[in-house]
C-alpha cells in the first residue's frame, strides 16, 4: 500500500473517530450532571480522552508518513509506536482519576435520578461504540496500525462500559439499588488496566519484537526454493512503522561454487524478498564446509544436547590453524528455555569432547533465536 493511501485512510478514520466520541462526550456528560451518576461521567471523559486520542491518531499519521531524511534515514514510521504510547498513559491517568473518584463517593449518600430517555442514549452510546469497534478492527488490519488496533480494543471495553453504566441505571430504578460508586471503582479499574496492556504493547514494539511466525515461514520457505541455498539461520527482522522495514538472514552455501555466481543468486532472492513481501533483506553467505565434520560435529552436539533433555544447533563452522594448532569456530543455537548456567556447562562438555575425539581447541560462540517456532 503506497504511504500516501495509507495516510489518507487513517485521516478518515481519525476524523470519524473525532466526531463519534465528541457526540458520545456531550451526551453523556450532560446525561451524568442531570442523574447525578459517577459512573456516567467516567464514561463520559472517557469518551473525550478518546477524541484526544483520535487527535494523536490524526497527526501521528500525516507525521509517520514523512519520508526519510538526513536526520532520520528510517523514516518516521515509529512515531506511531510512541502516539499509542502516549495515548496508553493518557487512559492509565484517566483510569486513576476514575478509581479516586469512586473511593470518594462511597462515603457520600448522594441519589441518583431517573430519566427514561437516559436509557436509550445509552443503547445509542453502546451501538455507535460497538460500530468504532469493527471499524478501527478493520482500518487497523487494513493499514496495519498499531495505534488503531489499541483504539478498536479501547473502542469494544468502552461499549462494555456502557452496559454496565446501563445497568446500574436500571437497577437504581427497579430496584433501590445505588451501587454507582461501587461500578465507579470497577470502570476505573478496567480503564487502569486496558491503559497498562496498551503501554506495554507499545513499550514492546518499541524496544523491538520478533515478526511473526507465518511472515517468518513465508520468508524462510520463499529463500529455501533458491536450490544452491542449503539452509538459513540468523533472520534478524527491525520494523520502522507499517510500511518500512529491514531484516537479514545467513544462508548456506557449497563453499565449492564461484563468489559471482551465489551473489548473483543472493541478488535476484534479495529484489524477489522487496517484492514480494515489501522490505529490504539482506543475505549474508555461509559457505559449508565438508560433509564428513558437519556430521561429527552433529553427532556430538547432538549427545550433549540429550543428556540436557533439550534442543538446539550450530552454524558458521570454521576450522583454522593457529600456531600450529587446529581450533573449530562455530555458533552454538540454544532455546531461551536453556538457563546461562546451563548453556556454560553445555559449551564446556562439547570443548572437552572435541578436544578428546579430534585433538582440536574450540571457540563455541551462544546464539539465542530470533524466533522460536
Amino acid at each position: 500500500m503506497k504511504e500516501t493511501e495509507r495516510e489518507r485512510i487513517a485521516t478518515r478514520a481519525a476524523a470519524f473517530g473525532i466526531l463519534a466520541n465528541l457526540f458520545l462526550f456531550v451526551v453523556k456528560y450532560l446525561l451524568s450532571a442531570s442523574l447525578h451518576s459517577l459512573s456516567i461521567a467516567a464514561d463520559a471523559w472517557n469518551n473525550l480522552s478518546d477524541v484526544g486520542n483520535s487527535i494523536l491518531g490524526l497527526v501521528a499519521g500525516k507525521l509517520s508518513g514523512k519520508k526519510a531524511d538526513r536526520e532520520h534515514p528510517f523514516g518516521h514510521g515509529r512515531i506511531e509506536y510512541l502516539a499509542a504510547f502516549l495515548v496508553s498513559t493518557f487512559i492509565i491517568q484517566l483510569g486513576l482519576g476514575t478509581i479516586r473518584s469512586g473511593l470518594f463517593s462511597l462515603g457520600k449518600k448522594e441519589e441518583l435520578v431517573f430519566f427514561a430517555p437516559a436509557v436509550w442514549l445509552l443503547v445509542l452510546s453502546v451501538l455507535i461504540k460497538l460500530l468504532l469497534f469493527f471499524y478501527f478492527r478493520f482500518i487497523g488490519k487494513k493499514i496495519s496500525s498499531t495505534l488503531f488496533k489499541a483504539t478498536a480494543m479501547d473502542a469494544l471495553l468502552d461499549s462494555l462500559m456502557t452496559v454496565s453504566t446501563l445497568v446500574s441505571v436500571l437497577l437504581y430504578y427497579k430496584k433501590g439499588y445505588n451501587i454507582d460508586a461501587f461500578l465507579g471503582l470497577g470502570l476505573g479499574a478496567l480503564i487502569l488496566f486496558n491503559g497498562i496492556k496498551m503501554a506495554r504493547e507499545t513499550i514492546t514494539e518499541i524496544l523491538g519484537k520478533p515478526i511473526e511466525e507465518k511472515i517468518y515461514k513465508e520468508i524462510r520457505d520463499t529463500v529455501l526454493e533458491e536450490k544452491d541455498f542449503l539452509a538459513v539461520h540468523d533472520f534478524l527482522y527491525h520494523p520502522y512503522g507499517a510500511q518500512n522495514a529491514m531484516g537479514s538472514i545467513h544462508v548456506l552455501c557449497d563453499g565449492r561454487k564461484s563468489i559471482a555466481y551465489i551473489h548473483e543468486k543472493v541478488d535476484d532472492m534479495e529484489r524477489r524478498i522487496k517484492k514480494e513481501f515489501g522490505f529490504s533483506l539482506l543475505i549474508h553467505v555461509d559457505p559449508i564446509v565438508a560433509e564428513e565434520d558437519v556430521v561429527w560435529l552433529s553427532s556430538i552436539v547432538k549427545r550433549t544436547l540429550a543428556r540436557y533433555h533439550t534442543e538446539g544447533s550450530f552454524h558458521d563452522i570454521q576450522f583454522k590453524k593457529e600456531k600450529e594448532k587446529g581450533i573449530l569456530y562455530f555458533d552454538l543455537l540454544l532455546p531461551y528455555s536453556v538457563t546461562e548456567e546451563t548453556a556454560t556447562k553445555i559449551q564446556a562438555e562439547i570443548t572437552d569432547m572435541v578436544k578428546e575425539e579430534k585433538g582440536m581447541d574450540c571457540v563455541i560462540e551462544l546464539d539465542r533465536p530470533m524466533i522460536e517456532t
